[in-house]
């Protein structure tokens, strides 16, 4: 395995078994460091929006 594909797969086992964030929920993590929670940047119209477009998108 690579060593850029060893570091990714890190993160991924980190965040899957840390104790520390186990409770976590909602919320986007880079480099093990929690960021900004969903629900302070979620808009309902765009993701309203955003929904309708890719149904048109995807739709026969």
């Amino acid at each position: 395995m690579n060593a850029t594909a060893k570091a990714e797969c890190g993160i991924g086992v980190y965040l899957a078994s840390a104790k520390e964030i186990e409770r976590a929920n909602g919320v986007f993590f880079d480099n093990k460091k929690q960021i900004v929670p969903i629900q302070t940047r979620f808009d309902e119209g765009a993701g309203n929006k955003l929904w309708t477009l890719c149904e048109g998108l995807t739709s026969y």
